[in-house]
């Protein structure tokens, strides 16, 4: 799943709409009736209320959007990777760095 979504997010840029993001989990394998009936679920719901709460608390204005220790943004467009591998690579080590700064 995870060389997909990033082939789609950071490489081909497919992904645009909601049936883009059906037809990766459908790529992966996953069957189209799941995927809708987990669309609508209670869990899937009850964790978009939880975002969205958190991107109004951090200011997010787009996504991927990630935070450590609530103060530092990572900028994904910043990591010039090709594979999902390089790029999970370059994003840990930002992120330890991050972790480890002194003037926090």
């Amino acid at each position: 799943m995870e060389p997909l979504l990033f082939e789609a997010t950071m490489i081909s840029r497919t992904l645009k709409t909601p049936e883009d993001i059906r037809a990766v989990f459908v790529k992966a394998g996953m069957p189209a009736e799941e995927y809708e009936l987990m669309l609508v679920s209670k869990e899937v719901a009850d964790m978009t209320e939880k975002q969205k709460s958190l991107f109004k608390k951090y200011g997010v204005t787009g996504t991927p959007s990630v935070y450590v220790n609530g103060r530092y943004h990572i900028e994904n467009g910043a990591f010039q990777a090709d594979n999902v591998e390089s790029f999970r690579k370059s994003y840990v080590a930002a992120v330890k760095s991050l972790l480890n700064r002194t003037d926090k």
